[in-house]
């Protein structure tokens, strides 16, 4: 994130709200994702600007030299602070559309949005209705961790198993579609990992606590990424470099139980970019995985290179330069990331048209059973209908590999 978006975001948030939100970014995915970042690699970025340092947070913002993005993202703030969460989506989705910077930021923002609302709200964290899951549904993951770090989560029994496993269910509006309880989910991890100021196993146990099998695996999800947010990006002060070790660069995932590991790997090629700056060694690191969570690594390296790079080839080299059999896992991660930005398939199809005849299976699969999370059975069919002839079936049948 370019450097005076990330001081605005975070003098917005401190300004308004008392220092309750602040800067962050997804890798999902959700976080969500969707980590996105612009980190300078080896090959070129999409976005302008470097990576900013830690101690970015203590800068002053020069409003003499804010350029038309900067107040693009003021004017967001502003809008939400006058007129609620919900349109200043909308302007966040506006401004998006005519700057492709600003919308590789999108999750970044909303996920700000997301803590600025429920602050807003006295803590409630009903507000998650009033957010549209657009931007990797950033705005819904930051009403969960502006919760779980409110005054009103202090209390132990905030988090305990009948509170936890009862509070998605509750404030998500009933409808067919799961997808809005697992980012409900996954958002909880983010919450429980800042309530537990990054303590991993605390965080994870509170994630057990959810019955649903595929709600605490989303929520573990959350806190890894959650971890590798706050060790790579400055964040008003909430950052936490100790989980980046040169000597140890599969920490923290060597450090956890077995179960917990591939959603540990998901997230870690954001801490393995961090430390190379290379995109090429992040996805050699991924062939050095563990054999059990390899193929989650390498998913994970499909949906950051989507935040690392602005088109679909560009991903398409990354994933190629991880090992060969698990192509299908890594593009698979880029379609998810892509269709998670807006709910909707048609960039993560065009990824599968793109991609190499070994991956498009793997790739397809993922668009069937993504979207099936969205909406019904009937309405899936014809999403994979615009997939190419001999992968429609393949696409249709994506749920049943989920």
């Amino acid at each position: 994130m370019p450097r005076r978006i990330i001081v605005l975001v975070m003098l917005l948030a401190l300004g308004l709200v008392g220092g309750s939100v602040y800067a962050s970014a997804r890798g999902r995915t959700r976080q969500p994702p969707p980590a996105k970042h612009n980190t300078p690699h080896d090959m070129p970025h999409a976005a302008a600007g470097g990576h900013a340092s830690h101690e970015m947070h203590t800068a002053a913002f020069d409003w003499g030299a804010a350029s038309d993005r900067d107040l693009d993202v003021a004017a967001i703030f502003l809008t939400a602070r006058r007129a609620g969460v919900r349109p200043a989506l909308d302007s966040l989705r506006t401004a998006a559309a005519r700057d492709s910077n600003l919308a590789l930021m999108g999750h970044v923002v909303a996920h700000a949005l997301g803590r600025f609302a429920v602050a807003r709200a006295h803590d409630d964290p009903k507000v998650f209705a009033l957010c549209t899951p657009e931007f990797e549904a950033g705005c819904w993951h930051g009403v969960m961790e502006g919760y779980f770090t409110s005054p009103r989560a202090a209390s132990d029994s905030a988090v305990a198993r009948p509170a936890l496993d009862a509070l998605c269910p509750s404030i998500v509006a009933a409808g067919r579609a799961r997808l809005p309880l697992l980012e409900c989910a996954h958002g909880m991890g983010h919450g429980l990992t800042a309530r537990a100021r990054n303590d991993i196993t605390r965080a994870l146990a509170g994630c057990d606590a959810l019955s649903a099998p595929d709600m605490r695996g989303e929520c573990h999800d959350g806190v890894f990424m959650e971890i590798a947010v706050r060790a790579t990006e400055p964040r008003a002060g909430t950052n936490d470099a100790t989980f980046l070790r040169k000597a140890d660069p599969r920490f923290p995932c060597d450090s956890v139980a077995a179960a917990y590991q591939p959603s540990c790997w998901e997230y870690q090629p954001i801490m393995v970019d961090e430390l190379t700056h290379d995109v090429s060694r992040t996805a050699k690191f991924c062939a050095e995985a563990p054999e059990p969570s390899m193929a989650a690594c390498h998913h994970g390296l499909g949906k950051q290179s989507t935040g690392w790079f602005g088109d679909e080839a560009s991903v398409i080299t990354v994933c190629r330069m991880g090992v060969a059999r698990h192509l299908g896992a890594c593009l698979a991660g880029a379609a998810e990331s892509y269709i998670d930005e807006t709910w909707t398939p048609g960039r993560a199809l065009g990824l599968c048209r793109a991609a190499p005849a070994d991956a498009k299976d793997a790739c397809y699969a993922m668009v069937g059973a993504r979207m099936a999370l969205i909406h019904d059975a009937a309405a899936t069919a014809r999403d994979c209908a615009a997939a190419e002839p001999a992968y429609v079936d393949v696409c249709r049948r994506g749920p049943e590999r989920r």
